[in-house]
C-alpha cells in the first residue's frame, strides 16, 4: 500500500498540510494492511489523517451520506481524496466500555439515520441480493435494503457526553441493515447483547411498523458470519502477496469454525466475556422477539422500502478511526 513506502507517506502528510495548519510532528497511531492512521496537531486542535485502500474507497462517500441524515452521528470530514481522508477529532471514550444506555443510543441513532437515508452510496459496493422480478423482495426481511454501516461493533463508537459518534465506515455498502444489528450484539459481552437487540428491533419497529425486525435478525444471524468471511477474503485478495503469510491459517474452514472464532480478544475485554452462540438461537433475537408492527412506514427513506438508492481500525484513546 502507498503508506508502506517513504514516498507515499511523505505525499500523504503533505496533502494533509494543504488543508490544515500542522503545528507539530504527526503521531502514527496505527499502520497495517487495511489502513494507516495519524493524529496531527493543528492550530484548531487535533485532527485524524486516515489512509484507506482501494477496496475501502467508499468510506468518504458513506460518511457524507450519513451526515445528510444525522450530521452529529459521524465525524466531520475536513478533506477527502483518493486513498485518504482527513477527519475531525471525537472527544469521549471507547465504545468497548459502553453501558446499556450507550448501546441503546448508538443502535437507535444508526437505525434512525438509515431509515431517513435517501442519498445513494456513490461508487460504493452494492451487496443487495439479486431478486427475480416475478417474485419480488421477501416481505419477511423488511426493513428493506439501505446503506449498511458495516463493522458496527462498539470499538468503532465514541461515547461522548452528548451522544455516541460512529467512525470507520470502511465496510459501508448497500445491503440489509440486519447485518448491523447482528454485528453490534455479536461483539458485546453477553450482558449487553439484549440491549442491542431490543434497541435495534424497537427502532426499526418505530421507523417502519410494517417491518419484522425480529424475524430479520433471526434469519440474518447465521448469514452474517458468511458475509464477513467473504469480506475477509476480499481483504486477503487485495493486500500485497508478501503480507498474506501473516494471515495464513488465521481461520479454519467455515464448517469447522467454532463460535466465537479463534483470534485476539478485543481491547478492554477478557476471553471470558466474548459472546457465545446459543444452540437454542441467538440471544440478540430472543431479546426482542415480540418486535414488529402493522401499518405504513413513518419514514420516506429506503430503510422502509419506500425508496431504493442507486446503486477497521480499532484503537485506544481519541480519534475517528
Amino acid at each position: 500500500m502507498p503508506w508502506g513506502r517513504p514516498a507515499g507517506l511523505r505525499e500523504l502528510l503533505e496533502w494533509a498540510g494543504h488543508h490544515v495548519t500542522v503545528t507539530g510532528p504527526p503521531v502514527q497511531h496505527k499502520t497495517w494492511n487495511l489502513a494507516a492512521l495519524f493524529r496531527l496537531p493543528t492550530t484548531d486542535g487535533p485532527v485524524w489523517l486516515k489512509a484507506i485502500p482501494p477496496f475501502a474507497a467508499a468510506e468518504p462517500a458513506a460518511l457524507a451520506a450519513y451526515a445528510t441524515a444525522d450530521p452529529a452521528l459521524v465525524p466531520s470530514v475536513i478533506a477527502a481524496a483518493r486513498g485518504r481522508i482527513l477527519l475531525s477529532d471525537i472527544p469521549g471514550r471507547d465504545g468497548w466500555s459502553a453501558t446499556d444506555t450507550d448501546v441503546t443510543a448508538a443502535v437507535t441513532r444508526l437505525v434512525e439515520a438509515q431509515a431517513r437515508l435517501t442519498t445513494p452510496l456513490t461508487g460504493g459496493p452494492d451487496r443487495r441480493p439479486a431478486v427475480h422480478p416475478a417474485v419480488g423482495p421477501p416481505r419477511r426481511l423488511r426493513p428493506a435494503h439501505t446503506l449498511v454501516r458495516g463493522d458496527f461493533h462498539p470499538g468503532n463508537w465514541r461515547v461522548t457526553a452528548a451522544r455516541p459518534v460512529l467512525f470507520d465506515f470502511a465496510d459501508a455498502h448497500l445491503g440489509h441493515p440486519a447485518l448491523d444489528g447482528c454485528r453490534a450484539a455479536g461483539f458485546l459481552p453477553p450482558a449487553r447483547r439484549p440491549a442491542a437487540a431490543a434497541a435495534w428491533i424497537a427502532a426499526w419497529t418505530r421507523a417502519c411498523p410494517a417491518s419484522r425486525p425480529a424475524a430479520a435478525l433471526r434469519i440474518a444471524e447465521p448469514l452474517s458470519h458468511l458475509s464477513y468471511a467473504l469480506r475477509y477474503q476480499e481483504f486477503l485478495d487485495n493486500i500485497e502477496p508478501t503480507e498474506r503469510r501473516y494471515h495464513h491459517g488465521a481461520r479454519p474452514p467455515l464448517s469447522a469454525t467454532p463460535w466465537p472464532p479463534p483470534g485476539p480478544t478485543p481491547p478492554g475485554r477478557s476471553a471470558a466475556t466474548r459472546p457465545a452462540r446459543s444452540a437454542s438461537g441467538p440471544a440478540l433475537v430472543r431479546a426482542g422477539a415480540a418486535g414488529g408492527g402493522q401499518g405504513g412506514c413513518r419514514s420516506s427513506g429506503p430503510g422502509c422500502g419506500v425508496t431504493r438508492p442507486a446503486g477497521r481500525l480499532r484503537r485506544p484513546g481519541r480519534g475517528p478511526g
